[in-house]
Order: structure tokens, then sequence, then C-alpha cells
């Protein structure tokens, strides 16, 4: 993702987390209680958009503290590789599941996951 990308995506974050403050904060246990597993999916898919954006944000502020094209080059492919990764291990959680029908809530709550792992290491500085 260029620089570009990252900026607007980084505004759109800050747009979608200033309404996303204003509801209710959402959790992968609160969607466990809703009343259809049709709310369930369409509330951790809001989880994960938040999530995404989330990253995006954070991958942006990360950035600024690599300096020289080499660093930014190798911080590149360690986000591209951690992306590979994501697919691949929420796909076999989708494949574990399937053909059941909880398959997609099992990829998008191990996306949710790896997402916030991902976020938690950029925080800490690994």
């Amino acid at each position: 993702m260029n620089r570009s990308a990252l900026c607007l995506a980084a505004i759109g974050a800050i747009s979608i987390s200033s309404a996303w403050a204003e509801s209710e904060p959402k959790t992968i246990e609160a969607c466990a209680r809703t009343a259809s597993q049709l709310a369930y999916k369409q509330c951790i898919g809001e989880i994960l958009e938040m999530m995404e954006w989330k990253l995006v944000s954070k991958l942006a502020d990360a950035r600024k503290d690599f300096h020289g094209d080499e660093a930014n080059t190798a911080f590149d492919e360690a986000q591209n590789a951690w992306a590979s990764y994501q697919t691949r291990e929420c796909w076999a959680a989708f494949e574990r599941v399937a053909p059941g029908s909880d398959a997609s809530a099992a990829e998008t709550r191990c996306r949710i996951k790896l997402i916030n792992d991902r976020i938690e290491n950029l925080e800490n500085g690994y």
C-alpha cells in the first residue's frame, strides 16, 4: 500500500472511528447475544470493518517510525507477508467449519483476532 493510499485510509479510519465511538461498543461476546445468526454475522462484520480501518490507521502511524527506502520496503514486505498469512490462516478456519453455517463467521472471527494481534504488535513496537 503506498503512502497516498495509507493517508486516505487513515482519514477514513478517523471518520469511521468517530461514528463508531458514538454507538455502543461491540464485542464478539456481545454479538453472540444477538437474536439470530444473521444478526450475529452482521454484528461481527461491523467489528471486522472497524478493526480493518483501525489497522490502516496504525500502519500509517507505524510508518512514521521508518526512515529511508530500505526500511520502508522492509516494512511493506512484512505487512504483505502478514496479510498473506492472515488470508491463509482464516481460510483454514473457514474450511475447518465448512460446510457448516458458521464457516463464514469462523473466518471473520479469525480475521478480527489476527488484526487485533497485529495492531497490538504495532502499538507496542513488537
